[in-house]
């Protein structure tokens, strides 16, 4: 972050994820990559259902898996200068279904 409370648009380079340093639930069975605005998102599903939303490989979200469908995450993103954005994804275990929005319009529907 730099004086202005601004964060540093340069990519830091990040060791893929595994039980040695993210913890028991590292297990991930299905990512799907997606891009907005040129930057770079992941939404991942874990082997124990979690469903975790990632931005330049950063987790911003993630919920467990429960009873009720859509499992749901999401994240406000300023992307250009006061300019946001709002990701929101939705899974569907049953159906193997993914959504993501931003700001409401579809951007993705995958059946895995």
């Amino acid at each position: 972050m730099d004086d202005r409370g601004h964060f540093s648009k340069h990519r830091h380079e990040r060791a893929e994820p595994t039980s040695a340093n993210v913890g028991a639930h590292a297990t991930v069975t299905l990512v799907i990559p997606f891009e907005h605005r040129n930057r770079p998102f992941e939404l991942r599903i874990g082997a124990d259902g979690a469903l975790e939303l990632h931005l330049d490989r950063c987790l911003r979200k993630r919920r467990e898996t429960g009873p009720e469908e859509p499992q749901y995450v999401w994240t406000n993103v300023e992307l250009e200068w006061e300019e946001h954005h709002y990701v929101e994804a939705r899974h569907w275990a049953s159906e193997r279904r993914v959504v993501v929005t931003v700001n409401g319009a579809p951007l993705l529907e995958r059946v895995y």
